[in-house]
């Protein structure tokens, strides 16, 4: 182009001319098309960033430009670049597993992200980690993607690191490079980070002394090293990153590359700054990276190392290989299809055989055991000390006794941990075995070839094979004497129901006779059949009949004779029935009306009497039968036995490991399998060899899995552990899902054929460190911007959340019942994350509390400054002082037995309270109250009696941490929840009251109003309640008279009990049922009854109930048996201090 034309002025014109916004290519090439000559991209370029233009053009985030105000047209679709060779076709998979792959792939693209392109090495590592790229012109604007490098000497042992770099490395092209400058580092070192800014991947190919690299076609990312660095805030972040395009990052990536973004970036004045002037065209190579001396960006561009993460590595494996070389009919047999095959079944597969309780389970608890056993997935919503391990447990032991194959799992250790311990607890031979090859200090692989040689040398007899039948048969015996117990409750109900009715009936009655005939029909002894009554009646009224037709009134007359006669034996049955009412005048036609108005009312009184005497007779049935308390009573006898048997035929069970190792196939297998564990033990193995075993032990896997079924891992762990084969599992149970991620469960989901997914999602959550904006583009990528789709989003979903959206809402099953802490602690969490739908079942007995009165949620009030350390987070030194106090207190001079632990938000305040706690206590206080100092994070799946809470709040606090604990709730969820018997807050409870963080404030006012409660609340006028019955006020009277002391509506946990009565080792709740007039009692509320009544007894009170129809019948008789059953618990109890009722 030559010089006379005014560059900036042509592109105007032709911006003005175009009817949508056009590519810096598209400029220049009308440009060229205009005046004959070939106009320079870069001269183009350089006027579009330049300063000239800038206030009479714009950019939109497809790098198009227009004028200002003229508006952009909506986006046009375009090619991507061609130049890949495009792979041979394959047989087309079915739409399900056409999507399925592409989300595998999609997920796969996120873990590799997720896990850390984070480039960022010392400017002295040059020639190590990065080398700068020997070009003059920036690479990816340059018009070509392939780049041939000559190896040389100062590039050539980068390039051997990449040669010889873990698979996986990948190599990244970056542009431009920010220098992060430290003028002096606390050990007094001086110097600077290369930081890459924006990078792409490139692909690598060796041809001797030479390196053929080719871009990869994709978005740019942005290093976020970078952002961290150039970026105080995540808002600035975000702001940045949108200015730039890149957080919709739609469409094709910029056609300008790297440079274009860069000029885009530098065009916004103060991002940072730039220490050369940033010209895609014209790379600065002097002086050399290692020789800079200031922070800024640089106009250069590097190759830089990108390492995978070493705890991914194993899954990207195993998902490449269910993406490119799993067949679509393999796929099907996994418990993947009902997660993304629409036509899968996802019904039962028939009845739940009877459980092997191991340990206690609700309704709940035993509901989703029994699901799992026979749907394809199950979904279990487990909130905090819900027994989700009760669960786990049960299946577990259940799956083992029908032979499944199990593999439990977990991103939790300590979940791990416990299900292990608890499983194997029931059996001298292991039932689960660790998979692995190092848990902590427990060294896994010894472990298993310790089991392995074990398990070839057991031995089963004629009488352990008897043992075991014998109580098979026991366990099906006491399930059948439950369902019994129920069936006996489903009469005592129906029969409760028909004396209701029989009452509603009586009520209208007695309501329409004198109360002088009422009375004297109750004195009845029966209630004779009297059919002249209903003759008579009959008679009467034809005679009284008016309005007759002519016909009608002949026909009458006719029976005159008859209908009169008819009325006379019922004037006999009045003479020697005298109840019925006055004897009735002669049976003559002038007497109709008055025989009428005497047949009327006879009828009416024998009514009564049959209604009475219905009555009676249902008070007699439903006295003879067993009320809820006693059925509790039962039930609670015959848990404990089924408990105590399924936990003896689990043992039984497994002592007849010996009878599957009969097969001499089986056996050789286990042999086989347990020499190659004891090969692998060697440290010396290596290479080549280690493959070959780890080959050998995968292909005998399945017959190893048929003898030993039961098998339990950590999510990453399952590649080194476990053969990569579908359906080789029956079953997959993954708990604390809330906190997986969706990619690393494919290869466990791949390896059952159905699932478990358990998890809290008000809980730790999963997190993901890669950027929304990219998600979105990799979501483009792979095509997966449907609705159905956005339940695989991958920065946003857990496990948990996409298998309850695959289960659906209905099928979701929660455990509701909270057995682990004090109901102070819990209420809070249960009102603000489980909207008040947690029951809280704590046994009370149970807690180990420090001595003293007062709520289980009590502050320890210090005011301090709230600070960030060098290292990030938040700290507060008047909290950390005050929790080393309190501890120090509570362990060495209360001796307080129980465990204890110390939660705060931030890691720089638990690091600073445990080493101010190691220098004050001694070892022996440490390892007698098991004391652990940690962030909600550490603490998930762990508990202790006693925690301090260091929330870090304060008047004046850093805006970081403020904004870290608005976002976290969830977080303060897990940290309240593991106290069991109190829970201090050490900190400025005005602060909290009033930090403009809605849920803090919230707990504020929760823990004053409970410090401001009674220690019984009672209520004020306990017979305002609509729960209470007209019967109620009546017996409490009567019982006072007689000089008892009952407490009306005492409240224990969940439940308010009608009358409680309270002495020296005595607890004793009265119920009066029926007193909700005629509301059905539904097999629902009948159960419920017996669950209460269980709880109860648990907790040491002793029930007695009435029916409304006894106190009716018979209220002193009912105050006589309170005070019979007051003086049997008298005697029976302890002659020791009564214990607080709870």
């Amino acid at each position: 182009m030559t010089d006379e034309i005014d560059l900036a002025s042509e592109i105007l014109d032709v911006l003005r001319e175009a009817d949508r916004p056009l590519l810096g290519r598209e400029i220049a090439r009308l440009l060229s098309e205009r005046y004959g000559v070939p106009a320079a991209r870069a001269d183009v370029n350089s006027e579009l960033y330049g300063t000239r233009l800038r206030a009479k053009i714009e950019q939109d985030s497809q790098y198009r430009w227009s004028l200002k105000g003229k508006g952009a047209a909506a986006p046009r679709a375009t090619n991507r670049r061609a130049g890949k060779p495009k792979a041979a076709p394959k047989p087309p998979d079915p739409p399900a597993w056409e999507r399925f792959r592409r989300a595998a792939s999609y997920l796969l693209d996120c873990v590799r992200e997720d896990q850390g392109l984070s480039l960022q090495a010392f400017l002295s590592d040059e020639g190590r980690k990065f080398v700068a790229l020997p070009s003059e012109r920036e690479w990816s604007s340059s018009g070509s993607h392939v780049l041939r490098l000559e190896r040389t000497q100062k590039s050539d042992l980068f390039f051997k690191a990449l040669r010889a770099s873990a698979q996986g490395t990948t190599l990244y092209y970056a542009y431009p490079l920010y220098v992060r400058w430290i003028p002096r580092s606390k050990k007094g070192w001086t110097g600077g980070f290369a930081v890459p800014v924006f990078v792409l991947p490139v692909e690598v190919g060796w041809d001797g002394s030479a390196v053929n690299l080719r871009l990869v076609d994709d978005w740019p990312r942005v290093n976020p090293s970078f952002l961290e660095a150039a970026f105080t805030s995540a808002e600035e972040r975000r702001n940045f990153l949108d200015s730039l395009g890149l957080l919709a990052a739609e469409g094709d990536p910029p056609e300008g590359g790297l440079g274009e973004i860069a000029q885009r970036m530098s065009a916004f004045v103060g991002v940072v700054e730039e220490r050369e002037p940033i010209d895609p065209e014209q790379l600065v190579q002097y002086p050399g990276i290692p020789d800079l001396t200031g922070g800024g960006l640089y106009n250069r561009a590097v190759l830089a190392l990108g390492e995978p993460s070493k705890y991914t590595r194993g899954l990207e494996h195993e998902l490449e290989r269910i993406i490119q070389h799993v067949p679509s009919s393999d796929l099907a047999r996994s418990a993947l299809r009902v997660f993304f095959d629409r036509e899968a079944e996802t019904e039962a597969t028939g009845p739940a055989p009877d459980l092997a309780e191991v340990v206690a389970l609700n309704d709940e608890q035993r509901a989703a055991v029994s699901a799992a056993l026979t749907q394809p997935l199950t979904v279990v919503t487990g909130p905090p000390g819900t027994g989700k391990s009760q669960v786990v447990t049960t299946l577990l032991a259940n799956a083992y006794l029908q032979g499944w194959r199990v593999l439990f799992t977990s991103r939790n250790h300590k979940a791990i941990d416990v299900v292990e311990a608890r499983t194997n607890g029931l059996s001298s031979v292991p039932i689960v075995v660790r998979a692995g090859s190092r848990a902590g200090e427990r060294n896994l692989r010894q472990e298993l070839l310790d089991f392995l040689t074990q398990a070839l040398a057991i031995a089963a007899t004629d009488e352990d094979r008897r043992v075991r039948a014998e109580l098979a048969e026991k366990v099906g015996e006491l399930h059948e004497r439950r369902g019994g117990i129920w069936k006996v409750l489903e009469t005592v109900r129906a029969e409760r129901n028909a004396l209701d009715l029989a009452d509603r009936e009586l009520g209208q009655i007695e309501a329409d006779l004198p109360a002088e005939v009422w009375a004297r029909l109750r004195l009845l002894a029966a209630t004779p059949d009297l059919p002249e009554l209903r003759r008579a009646k009959d008679a009467a009224d034809d005679l009284r009949r008016r309005n007759l037709s002519p016909l009608a009134r002949l026909g009458r007359r006719l029976r005159r004779k008859a209908l009169l006669a008819a009325l006379a034996p019922a004037g006999e049955v009045a003479a020697s029935h005298d109840w019925l009412g006055a004897a009735p005048p002669p049976p003559v036609p002038e007497n109709v009306e008055a025989w009428g108005a005497f047949v009327d009312e006879a009828v009416r009184r024998h009514a009564a009497a049959a209604a009475w005497a219905r009555y009676r007779q249902a008070v007699a049935h439903l006295a003879d039968q067993p009320g809820p308390e006693r059925l509790a009573e039962e039930v609670a006898n015959l848990e404990q036995r089924l408990w105590e048997t399924s936990a003896l035929l689990i043992a039984a069970h497994a002592r007849l490991l010996a009878d599957r190792l009969r097969d001499r196939s089986a056996r050789e297998a286990l042999v086989e399998f347990r020499a190659g564990m004891e090969r692998l033990l060697d440290d010396e193995i290596g290479g080549t060899a280690y493959g070959k075993i780890a080959r050998e032990m995968e292909r005998r896997f399945p017959k190893v899995s048929r003898l030993l079924p039961a098998w339990a891992v950590s999510n990453l762990s399952a590649r080194g552990s476990l053969p990569l084969e579908a359906g080789l599992f029956d079953l997959a149970i993954v708990d604390e899902a809330s906190q997986c991620d969706i990619a690393s469960s494919l290869p466990i989901l791949f390896r059952a054929e159905r699932a478990v997914i358990i998890g809290d999602p008000n809980q730790l959550r999963h997190v993901a460190t890669i950027e929304p904006h990219r998600d979105q583009a990799l979501q483009s990528k792979h095509q997966l911007l449907a609705s159905e789709d956005q339940p695989l989003y991958f920065s946003r979903n857990s496990l948990f959340d996409f298998a309850a959206h695959a289960a659906g809402e209905g099928r979701l099953l929660s455990l509701r019942e909270h057995f682990r802490s004090h109901a102070d602690i819990v209420a809070f969490s249960n009102r603000q994350w489980y909207q008040g739908s947690l029951r809280i079942c704590t046994d009370y007995r149970r807690l180990r509390a420090p001595a003293g009165e007062g709520p289980a949620v009590e502050w320890i009030a210090v005011r301090g400054r709230t600070e960030r350390p060098s290292s990030g987070g938040a700290m507060n030194e008047a909290e950390v002082a005050a929790v080393v106090d309190a501890v120090v207190r509570l362990l060495q001079q209360e001796k307080f037995t129980g465990s204890v632990g110390v939660v705060t938000p931030f890691r720089a305040q638990a690091n600073r309270i445990r080493q101010a706690l190691l220098e004050r206590l001694d070892f022996a206080a440490f390892e007698r109250s098991d004391l652990a100092i940690d962030t909600s994070h550490g603490f998930q799946g762990d508990e202790r009696d006693v925690i301090f809470l260091s929330p870090c709040i304060a008047p004046e606090m850093p805006q970081g941490a403020k904004y870290f604990l608005s976002s976290t709730g969830n977080l303060f969820n897990v940290a309240l929840t593991r106290a069991r018997a109190k829970l201090w807050v050490v900190g400025d409870p005005s602060a909290m009251a009033s930090c403009g963080i809605p849920y803090l404030e919230s707990f504020a006012r929760h823990s004053r109003a409970l410090g401001a409660r009674e220690a019984v609340d009672l209520p004020a006028d306990p017979w305002s309640s609509p729960f209470v019955g007209p019967w109620e006020r009546p017996f409490f009277e009567a019982m006072r008279e007689a000089g008892l002391q009952p407490l009306p509506q005492y409240p224990v946990h969940q439940y308010r009990l009608d009358f409680a009565l309270l002495e020296e080792g005595v607890r004793l709740d009265v119920e009066v049922d029926g007193e909700t007039y005629h509301r059905e009692w539904d097999g629902a509320r009948a159960r419920a009854d017996v669950i209460r009544d269980r709880y109860l007894q648990a907790l040491g009170w002793s029930v007695q109930r009435f029916w409304v129809y006894q106190l009716r019948a018979d209220l002193a008789g009912c105050v006589e048996k309170v005070r019979q059953r007051l003086d049997l618990l008298r005697r029976d109890a302890a002659p020791t201090r009564g214990e607080q009722p709870g």
